[in-house]
């Protein structure tokens, strides 16, 4: 009985409270005045905005992994959940990196997987090895960080440091350049979560045991691999297809490294007045990183008939239509030079490598071997970069930079089967018993 009673009394109280506040409400004034001072009224919309934060953000995480779960639930079953070896496909201008590789696969009994968004490049292949496409990056990556494999093979820099992390079920992780320049550019501590490394040159090896010895960081094993895509280039001949001696290719890096970034149309407006046929050839991450810069470069050049855009995923196309090559640190100069004997000029630029692994080197490859193949143009002589230009390719004597090719790069135009070896060789390695 007194259990009874003192739930009665509860409810009244309950009850009594309720009807309280709806008096309150009822007579409470229209207007309120009131005054919060500025110091109180910072922290509580402070407050406020951590508290929505708080439930906000979490809340977007979950519906996310929700979506993505659904996602996946047709896609695990059209995939196997065991893989041997995984070639991840960062985006289609990357399939020239890997299909050297992924071509000396064919005819095997090894399992092979490429995982990739978009399209593929096709060639005939033998069922060792399957392509997986995917809806979208974020998809693909999702998968990739649940992957069970033997070994993932991946151009993507920053593993287990941004989207694109180390699956616990996945044995080792090699990464595989997709430029023959040095690490001195790449964001700090971008390979150090890799097991493997498929050096392009001794540059490589260098760069990386002084970063791993200044930072007693994990070591890892570097392979003398080379630079697949070379050996695409190799099949093909480069004499100019076009009679114009003047026809030159302008190819800037992105970023804050960017000459044509830095200068504006300054040396495009420069090279048109010296009577220059220029063919535009933008990096492909300024698509991307640089969107309104590049817009607006694209409207510039909608108009001059003597600029065309180069959008071409193969450089050999480039090196046919021009007689000479203008760039600033990109690596395509290597390209250039490697497989033509044409003028080369490179435009100087003052760069900022705060951020980079460039802050912890004490040599950079690509500075050093600029003066073997090219010119270099100051930031005072940009005004006349044409007429620069002009005498240069007028009075150039062609360089050997098929021995500097062979001095500087691995395996050179042959790399491709060496990379399958040694890839072939980790398994055997690293995953029998």
């Amino acid at each position: 009985m007194n259990k009874i009673h003192l739930l009665k009394k509860l409810r009244k109280e309950h009850l009594f409270k309720n009807i309280k506040f709806i008096f309150i409400f009822l007579f409470m004034p229209k207007t309120a005045f009131a005054y919060l001072d500025p110091n109180s009224g910072s922290i509580l919309i402070y407050l406020l905005v951590g508290v929505a934060s708080s439930i906000f953000f979490p809340l977007k995480l979950r519906l996310k992994n929700i979506f993505y779960k659904m996602q996946f639930r047709e896609r695990t079953l059209t995939i196997q959940d065991q893989k041997n070896i995984v070639f991840h496909v960062e985006g289609p201008q990357y399939w020239r990196d890997f299909l050297p590789v992924i071509k000396e696969f064919n005819n095997t009994s090894i399992k092979v997987s490429c995982f990739y968004v978009g399209d593929r490049v096709n060639f005939d292949m033998t069922s060792n090895i399957e392509f997986v496409r995917f809806n979208s990056e974020f998809e693909k990556l999702n998968y990739m960080n649940r992957l069970t494999a033997n070994i993932v093979i991946s151009t993507t820099p920053q593993l287990d440091v941004y989207m694109f992390k180390r699956s616990p079920r996945v044995k080792k992780y090699a990464y595989l350049f997709h430029a023959p320049t040095d690490v001195a550019f790449y964001e700090k501590h971008a390979l150090d979560n890799y097991d493997f490394i498929f050096c392009v040159g001794p540059h490589h090896k260098t760069s990386i045991r002084h970063l791993e010895n200044k930072r007693n960081s994990k070591e890892k094993k570097l392979l003398e691999s080379g630079y697949p895509y070379y050996d695409t280039l190799s099949k093909n001949t480069f004499t100019c297809v076009d009679n114009d001696p003047l026809s030159i290719l302008y190819a800037p890096s992105w970023g804050r490294r960017c000459s044509l970034k830095k200068y504006g149309t300054v040396v495009l407006d420069r090279l048109l007045t010296s009577g220059f046929k220029i063919s535009l050839r933008l990096h492909p991450q300024s698509y991307i990183s640089d969107k309104d810069f590049t817009k607006e470069i694209l409207q510039y050049i909608k108009n001059k008939d003597r600029i065309s855009l180069d959008t071409s995923s193969c450089l050999s196309q480039a090196i046919l239509k021009t007689n000479a090559i203008i760039s600033d640190i990109s690596g395509v100069i290597f390209d250039y030079a490697f497989f033509s004997s044409k003028p080369i000029i490179l435009i100087k630029t003052d760069i900022d490598v705060g951020g980079y692994e460039a802050e912890d080197l004490d040599e950079i490859w690509d500075f050093n071997s600029r003066s073997e193949i090219a010119i270099e143009i100051s930031k005072r002589e940009i005004s006349g970069i044409g007429k620069i230009a002009k005498e240069y390719i007028v009075n150039y004597q062609p360089r050997n930079n098929k021995k500097i090719a062979n001095n500087n790069i691995y395996n050179f135009t042959n790399s491709g089967y060496v990379i399958k070896s040694q890839i072939t060789d980790i398994a055997c390695t690293e995953f029998v018993g």
